[in-house]
């Protein structure tokens, strides 16, 4: 009898509150899983380039690894921001902790400027010019006996530069003026002098000064006597008459002859 009444008590106090159990164990499992579950929020890294998500981390949680510093041709990296364009605060890892939210970092880059170096036989100049832009091109050097054809990349060989097209690379740059030998301006020959022919002595009419060469210092007399008496004839000459001149000497002095004696004949005809 007792044993019954202890189980009717039993069962008025669970008809009470039928769920209590049941509540009673599901409230302890819930409690245990919001003290397991964590968030985790994500790390962004942006270039010009491309964006790199770096990994996923609690909040307040030391970012102990330092990302390599991203490269651009012609740029210089200064570091991670926050915003855009170098703005905002400047993230430093193993410095600063994991927000409660997604974090987006942006690489700041400046443009570069490199050195021109344009070398003549005459002199050196040198120029900074920023990345991709065009080098200002200098007065045409000049060389005597050369004609200037451009300046190229290299000393020999090498390429022709263009300053209409051409940007400056992402490093210094050598220009070197380059020539070529002018040619040399034929001679136009000289016209040869014909010689002048020697008269022909058989064919001259001139008297006897023109016959005998200049040079020569001659001096001839005749004397026309009667026909009795010799012809004198006296030759004076400081110098021998050339070889060529004896032969016409002769006939003169044969020309002299008969007239001497054309004039002897006369006179004596006369006489008788």
């Amino acid at each position: 009898m007792s044993l019954l009444i202890a189980v009717g008590i039993i069962l008025l106090q669970l008809s009470a509150d039928p769920f209590a159990i049941w509540a009673s164990e599901s409230n302890g499992n819930n409690a245990n899983a919001a003290e397991t579950e964590t968030t985790k929020y994500k790390m962004i890294l942006s270039t010009p380039e491309r964006e790199h998500l770096m990994g996923e981390y609690e909040a307040d949680e030391l970012i102990k690894a330092t990302p390599a510093n991203p490269v651009i041709a012609g740029h210089k990296f200064w570091g991670w921001y926050e915003e855009p364009n170098g703005a905002g605060i400047r993230w430093y890892f193993q410095a600063n902790t994991m927000p409660a939210h997604d974090v987006t970092l942006y690489g700041f880059f400046t443009i570069e400027s490199y050195k021109a170096t344009l070398i003549s036989e005459e002199r050196t100049a040198t120029q900074p010019v920023v990345y991709q832009k065009k080098i200002n091109e200098p007065t045409k050097p000049v060389k005597d006996g050369y004609t200037f054809i451009g300046w190229y990349d290299a000393e020999t060989g090498g390429k022709k530069w263009d300053f209409a097209t051409n940007k400056m690379p992402a490093n210094d740059l050598a220009l070197y003026a380059r020539f070529t030998k002018k040619p040399v301006a034929p001679v136009d020959p000289v016209d040869p002098v014909n010689p002048i022919q020697p008269a022909d002595p058989a064919h001259q009419d001139d008297p006897v000064d023109n016959i005998l060469p200049a040079t020569e210092k001659t001096n001839i007399t005749a004397t026309v006597k009667p026909a009795n008496d010799p012809v004198k004839i006296t030759k004076q000459s400081k110098e021998l008459p050339k070889t060529g001149d004896q032969e016409n000497i002769l006939y003169l002095l044969i020309g002299l002859l008969l007239i001497a004696g054309t004039f002897g004949y006369i006179k004596k005809m006369s006489h008788k």
